[in-house]
């Protein structure tokens, strides 16, 4: 005989229920998340985190189901952020692709991430490098966007916009955690060329 069969005991049968427990609700995170695309991501991370407080509040068997629904938010919130769809005003909609000409806009957001100075490497792959990357030094950040401007009014509009700025472009007073309008060309992030690369299009 090759193998025996090995009854489970009742402590790996609890571990085992857990995970299957734990992993239906991610999953129906994930699926809540799709079928309600107007609640940002921002939301369903808010749930999850007074649910996963709740949990050190309660008694062991209602702590559970705190901790479940946890996950599942944690699930609904991963998933709006990276499997779509977008939201109703999100720049991403009205953007041209990677290969058309880019648009000018006016947009008001938040900065939020630090402002950080790219420069670009001389090497033997340097003719393949993006040409936003061949202008010389340049600043990067991301802007959380709050509104575009249309015509000679204002309206709210979604998404996370990488800005590249000159180097001596840059105000010395721009910072994460700061408001600011800025004036621009823009274009969506084109698909992945390479298996495995990251999807920024999302």
């Amino acid at each position: 005989m090759f193998w025996r069969r090995v009854s489970p005991s009742p402590t790996q049968l609890a571990a085992r229920t857990r995970s299957v427990a734990a992993f239906v609700a991610f999953a129906l995170g994930i699926v809540l998340a799709l079928h309600t695309p107007s609640i940002r991501p921002v939301v369903w991370f808010g749930l999850a985190c007074l649910a996963a407080g709740a949990s050190q509040a309660l008694s062991t068997r209602r702590s559970h189901w705190a901790l479940a629904m946890a996950l599942g938010f944690l699930g609904a919130g991963i998933s709006s952020t990276q499997l779509g769809p977008w939201p109703e005003g999100s720049l991403a909609l009205s953007l041209p692709g990677p290969d058309e000409p880019q648009m000018l806009i006016e947009v008001e957001g938040l900065i939020a991430s630090r402002p950080e100075k790219m420069i670009p490497s001389v090497g033997a792959l340097s003719p393949f490098v993006p040409v936003h990357m061949k202008l010389g030094e340049r600043f990067k950040f991301d802007l959380e966007t709050r509104r575009v401007r249309s015509g000679d009014h204002w309206q709210r509009a979604t998404g996370v916009l990488t800005v590249w700025l000159d180097a001596e472009m840059l105000p010395a007073d721009v910072d994460a955690g700061r408001t600011v309008r800025l004036t621009g060309n823009a274009s969506g992030y084109g698909a992945p060329a390479n298996p495995g690369e990251i999807d920024w299009t999302l």
